[in-house]
This record gives C-alpha cells, structure tokens and sequence, in this order.
C-alpha cells in the first residue's frame, strides 16, 4: 500500500520564559473562567489569560500570570499530568506552555509558529495524556507531545484524504483512540496502538455529522452536537436525546458525570439517574462555562464570577472563589488620583459612537485591595469612557457615561445621577440624526477653584460647568463656531490660567476663558495652531504649562497654550530625538 507520512512537529522548538515577578505586579482579571482542572491538593483554574490555584487544605488562592512567565493571550485549555508535576497550558493561537514543578516555565512553539498551518487553524482544544505522550486536539488534527522528552512526537491529519480537520475532543476506551470533530468531520476512529496511525487511511468516521463535545464515563462513551447528546453503542454513536440547551462541556470522574449548559448543569450517576441540578444560586443566575467534581465537591466556571464551589450533599451554602483583580482583563479608561486608581470598561469608537452599550461597571484599586462594582451599583449607567475623581474628596468619582449622563459615585452607595431632570446636560442634537435621549459625556475635568467641567457631545453647548455650590450651566459656542453640534470632543483639559480647552474629532483644539467669556480654536496648519491635523484625542498640561497633544497621526507640544486667546497665538511643535544611530527623528511620526 502506498502512502504518505506527514511528521510536522516531531522536533525540539522550545524557549524558557522569563520571570519578571521580582520586579513587577501584576492585575488580571480571574472572573471569566476558561478552564479547571484537579491538581495535587488543588484546583488550578484558568481565566481568559491568566490561572489561579485554589488551595483545598487552607482554601487560599495563589496567582500566576504573565509577571511569572504566561503569555497573556487567550487560554483556550488547561491540562494537569500528576505523574510528570506538569500543568500544561494550551492558548487559540496554537502556542503550548509547560508549568514546571519548580514554577518555571518552557514556551513550546512548534505549533504556533508552523508556517504551513493557517493561523486560524492552530487552537488548542483538548488533551488527553497516556504514558509518556500528551494527545492534543487542535483546530487541524492532533498532535503528540512527548512529557518525557519534551517535544513533539507524531502530528495526525485526519480528515478526507489527510486534510486538516478541527478535533474538538479525544478520549480512548479499550485500544481506540475518539476524536470528535466539527464542520462535518463526524467521529473517528483508530486503534491506539497501530504504529501508523499517520496514515489517514487507518482512521475510520464511525458517524457524519458535527460534535464538538466527547468523553468517556466509566466505558460509557457521550457526545455532544450542540442540543443533541449521542451514546456510543459498540459500533456507533447512536442519538440519545435533545438536551434543554447546548452543551457547553461535559466531565466524567470515577462515580459522577456532569453535563454543563450556558446557565445550569446536571450531576448523573452510573446509571444515567439524575442527582443533582444546578440553576440559579441564591435567586442568581450565572453563565457556567465548565465544571469538575474533586472529593464530592462540584466546581463550577463562571464567564464572570470566577469559580463557584458546592457540596454535592450539600449544596444550598455556596462558596465563591476568585483571585483579587479587577472585574474585566478589557479596561477602557484608567484614572489615578490621592492612592486610588479607578477602572471603566465602557468604550467608544473613533467617532465617539458608544454603541453597542455595555454594562459592566467600574473597578477600583486603594491600599493594595480591589473592589468591583457591578452595573445595579452604579444605578445601571452603560458605556462609561472615562471617570473622574474629585481632588477635593478622593472617595467620590465622576463616572462619564456616553448614554446616560454623569453619575457621582462613592462606594459607600451615596450616588447622584446627573441628567436633563438635574442639570443642563442635554441629549444630542436631533438635527444629526442620533437619538436625542442619548446623554453622551466623554469626559470631565475638575478645576483649581471646585468647579466640574464636562464635555456633552453632539450639542451647540459642548460645554457644561457644575459651580461648587451645585450649580449647572452650558456654555453655547454656536455664534463662535455654528458647526460645532456636528463633531463629537474627547479630551479637556484646564489650562494654568483657567482656561478650558478640549479636542474634537473634526475641527482641532476649541478654548473657553470663563474670565473673559472668549472663545478660541486651534487647527492644523502653519499659523492656524500647527497641529499635526484636526483629530485630537489625547491632551494634558505638563507642569511647565505646555500642553502636549495627541492625535491619530502623531503628538505635538504647544508652548504657551493661552495664546490661542490672543491675536498672538502659537503653533505647536514637533517632537524630535535622535534615533539610536544618531539621526534626527521625530517622535511618534
């Protein structure tokens, strides 16, 4: 018979990472839960780019992230070898890291940098260890990794004709090696312990169709496709049944199996009897994402509460455990003031354009401890771009909200919402074409003397201004600039004389001098402002006075910015350093 061995990553192509934990901290967020897995007196968790372990003698939580030598990207799957006192971490974009007993970490990166397979194709989605071999599942076949030697053994391309084909899951019962696959690949088959299993010809597909789950309780082989769970009966799988929901993942211990669906799950028995279900905890409803029983206790993984843990003769008294961070790994906006840092995770466009909204909340970080606040704490405001903290009183933050105004916070739960009813903040200009409910405020700034200033975009009145004593007023800049309602403005700043500048998306740098009741604008263009064009999303007055301006297409410095009041006004200027050869460059060109 003639056939063709394909060996792609039967080579040693590893690098130790670096460890940088004596010299930095790290925040991550633990609450999006990836995978679990049962270690040496522990659970080890992975969250969306970082793990934790869970201690369950003394029921602490140790962390380790990119500080210690993780990637940092996207964790697709996680895998503990007892024998080896290997924890193997497995990422989407195909790379491979070994946790070693001794915390070191080795990069493995045959797969992810394997030029002849497409980059979307290189997710780590299983393993499976026998012996000395570590079986991958990946978004192309399956891979051998030797734990032993440490490197890569066979690759198997088993679909039609040796293509590739996304196994989403592994198991072996008896001498057969299961692979289950989507986009129609239906399940495989193969003897183990046939030395040439590189062939696809020796891999048999036992049923058509998609599976993307697949495991093996105690010689009972399950697969999933998506609401629909199948049984192996000896020859194939044959069609249980259609479950209440998608399958999200399945687990099978020594006496217990556990079915998990987007918002519940399921604990069965050796016989198929249903034990245990899991819904709503305390009246709560949570995206589950994975589970695993260790010692009769069920460990749930939550998309953003971390790690639930119940007793399964027991299970009315819940535990929850994550490790401190912030709430989310995808901060939008992070302000720092008196020992405190404040985190927002709402977001904009490049145009200012918040949708779609978001909902969740904002993160704070004081005397080494975080605290989250979920979105009913923050009375429920969506899409906050930036927050502002009061100089005067650092526990109380101004949350910007591009829908919904403006809300003081303090975390003791004093809150005001600033909207149309309480100030004179409006909603976008109807003639634009937006909805005039939306109260977008970008950002605010606080000045020397209390006062609150605030930047409400899409309006002939960008410009808003709360006194100390509470009182609200709008600055109308129509007369100076009739098109300003058609831009939206991103950064204010107060100038060492008072002043109030911010940037806009169209029209440069606009000024208002509460002194004087003048206004100003800057552009690009020789004598015009000298920026480098009129996109400016980034301002800030260093402690000389200047005023450094940030845009799109690179950074410019304006050397006394109150001139732009006067008829005396300067341009900004470039930035320029010598590059390590010595020649004149400018900064961020």
């Amino acid at each position: 018979m003639r056939f063709t061995i394909l060996c792609l990553l039967c080579f040693i192509q590893f690098t130790a990472a670096q460890d940088f934990s004596n010299s930095w901290v790290g925040h991550f967020s633990y609450n999006e839960v990836t995978d679990i897995v049962a270690g040496d007196g522990e659970i080890i968790v992975a969250a969306q780019n970082a793990i934790y372990r869970y201690d369950l003698a003394s029921r602490q939580t140790t962390t380790f992230s990119t500080v210690n030598g993780l990637n940092g990207r996207d964790i697709s799957q996680i895998y503990y070898s007892i024998d080896k006192d290997v924890l193997v971490v497995g990422y989407g974009n195909g790379l491979l890291q070994l946790i070693l007993g001794d915390n070191s970490v080795i990069n493995v990166v045959a797969i992810q940098d394997k030029l002849t397979i497409p980059v979307n194709r290189k997710r780590i989605n299983d393993f499976l260890e026998r012996g000395d071999l570590l079986y991958i599942a990946t978004d192309f076949g399956i891979a051998l990794y030797d734990l032993n030697r440490m490197e890569f053994d066979d690759t198997y391309f088993i679909g039609n004709n040796g293509a590739l084909l996304p196994i989403k899951g592994i198991e072996v019962e008896g001498n057969n090696l299961y692979a289950a696959s989507i986009d129609n690949g239906g399940i495989r088959r193969a003897d183990i312990t046939d030395p040439f299993l590189l062939d696809f010809s020796n891999w048999t597909e036992i049923n058509t169709g998609s599976f993307d789950n697949l495991t093996n309780f105690n010689g009972d082989l399950y697969a999933g496709d998506g609401r629909f769970q199948y049984r192996f009966s000896g020859t194939n799988f044959i069609f249980q049944g259609q479950q209440r929901a998608p399958i999200s993942d399945y687990f099978s211990g020594d006496a217990l199996r556990v079915t998990t669906f987007p918002t519940d799950l399921s604990v069965y028995g050796p016989t198929g009897t249903e034990q245990l279900f899991v819904g709503a905890i305390e009246g709560i409803t949570y995206q589950f994402t994975t589970s695993i029983i260790v010692d009769n206790q069920l460990f749930i993984g939550t998309r953003e509460n971390g790690l639930i843990v119940l007793d399964i003769n027991n299970p009315a008294i819940p535990e929850f455990v994550t490790a401190p961070g912030p709430s989310r790994n995808s901060p939008f906006s992070v302000t720092s003031a008196g020992g405190d840092v404040w985190v927002g995770y709402g977001d904009h466009t490049f145009t200012y354009n918040p949708n779609p909204l978001e909902q969740f909340g904002v993160s704070r970080y004081r005397d080494e401890v975080w605290d989250n606040y979920d979105n009913n704490t923050i009375q429920g405001i969506r899409s906050i771009a930036t927050i502002t903290i009061n100089p005067e009183n650092t526990e109380q933050a101004l949350l910007n909200s591009m829908q919904d105004g403006i809300l003081q916070f303090e975390p003791d739960g004093t809150s005001i919402l600033y909207n149309a009813s309480n100030s004179t903040l409006r909603g976008v200009d109807p003639t634009t074409g937006f909805e005039p409910t939306n109260i977008r405020v970008s950002e605010s700034i606080f000045d020397a003397r209390g006062n609150l200033w605030g930047l409400n975009l899409i309006r002939e009145q960008p410009l808003v201004r709360r006194t100390v004593s509470g009182q609200w007023s709008s600055i109308d800049f129509s007369d100076f600039f009739p098109n300003i309602n058609r831009s939206s403005y991103g950064s204010i700043e107060v100038l060492q004389g008072g002043e109030i500048v911010f940037g806009t998306v169209d029209f440069g740098i606009f000024g208002y001098d509460p002194a004087s009741n003048t206004f100003a604008n800057i552009t690009e263009g020789v004598q015009q402002g000298g920026l480098v064009n009129n996109y400016v999303s980034a301002m800030r007055v260093d402690q000389r006075g200047a005023l450094w301006i940030g845009s799109n297409f690179g950074l410019r410095v304006l050397f006394g910015p109150a001139s732009m009041f006067t008829d005396n006004a300067q341009d900004a200027r470039s930035i320029v350093i010598e590059d390590a050869s010595g020649i004149p460059r400018e900064l961020l060109d």
